[in-house]
């Protein structure tokens, strides 16, 4: 099948994969469970074990476990630029290994 006759159906790879959390509704012998699914997808409802996912709810959503609770908000004070030459120049074509000495 070609991409152009399913434009709307097009998948890219920074597409959302995954979706839910679903309600477990009941489970079918050892490797498959039926899930509550909304009515707008109109699929089967029984999925294999190896197509879903676990889902935690966990409440402490850190990238870092590890890190003590407190404000995620980010700290410390940002000052102005005062003299033109402090600015960060954006280069105009790629650097190469040798010039990035030169900005180290």
């Amino acid at each position: 099948m070609r991409k152009e006759r399913f434009p709307s159906k097009r998948k890219t790879k920074l597409d959302h994969r995954g979706s839910g959390p679903y309600k477990v509704l009941e489970r079918i012998g050892d490797n498959a469970y039926k899930l509550d699914l909304p009515n707008q997808f109109q699929v089967s409802a029984t999925f294999n074990v190896s197509d879903l996912s676990h889902f935690d709810a966990d409440l402490n959503s850190r990238t870092n476990s590890l890190q003590e609770e407190g404000n995620d908000s980010i700290q410390g004070s940002s000052t102005p630029l005062k003299d033109k030459d402090e600015a960060l120049e954006t280069p105009r074509r790629p650097i190469t290994r040798s010039q990035t000495k030169g900005v180290q």
